[in-house]
């Protein structure tokens, strides 16, 4: 246990026996003046903020009197902010407003529900599908089904292809000539936000662009 916690402790404790003798004198034995200790540690309590008040104003405005802050490295036109939001655009407002003038490169990132349907497309050779449906992550699977490339449409909450319906969340078939057939999952990172994804794969190609 380090030593300001063992301190803290014991300070605590005097302090918790020391309102008990004060408050019920006849449950603590008479062997000790309570009011002496309760006095002492009072005074060395307000001695010790004095003297950290002390030490704060000798640092600062003593040791420190000449100090100057290095120059900043990076400027304001270095810095990008990104404000990542769901349903909040007064907060959001607030927030800009309230930034240096000088940070003037400011992206707001709108967070909602959303529905992009189903893509069909290929990438360096893979066919794929990519899909997602509100409030669930988009999913992408490889457009193989039974050795063959298919192309797919969207009903409702389910992929159509090859005369069966698929389920977007787990690429499973759930009827018809491929029912309980699964889809290969395309990626094998977690979806995640795009400004997270293009700090690590910024050479990223945005589908539609």
């Amino acid at each position: 246990m380090k030593p300001e916690r063992i301190t803290l402790a014991g300070v605590s404790a005097v302090l918790l026996a020391t309102g008990l003798a004060v408050v019920a004198p006849s449950l603590t034995p008479g062997l000790v003046d309570w009011y002496w200790l309760f006095e002492l540690l009072l005074v060395g309590t307000a001695t010790l903020f004095a003297l950290t008040a002390l030490a704060w104003g000798v640092l600062t405005y003593v040791v420190g009197a000449d100090y100057e802050p290095p120059e900043a490295v990076h400027g304001g036109d270095d810095i990008q902010v990104r404000i990542l939001t769901v349903d909040a655009a007064d907060v959001v407002q607030a927030t800009v407003d309230s930034l240096p003038s000088e940070l003037d490169d400011v992206h707001v990132v709108a967070e909602t529900d959303f529905d992009v349907g189903v893509v069909n497309d290929c990438l360096n050779g893979l066919p794929v599908v990519v899909a997602s449906r509100s409030g669930v992550e988009p999913v992408a699977y490889v457009r193989g089904v039974d050795g063959r490339t298919v192309q797919f449409e969207r009903d409702g909450e389910y992929l159509v292809a090859g005369g069966s319906q698929w389920d977007i969340t787990s690429g499973r078939a759930v009827d018809g000539s491929y029912e309980g057939a699964k889809l290969i999952q395309a990626n094998d990172r977690s979806p995640m936000f795009w400004f997270a994804w293009a700090q690590f794969y910024p050479e990223t190609d945005i589908w539609g662009s």
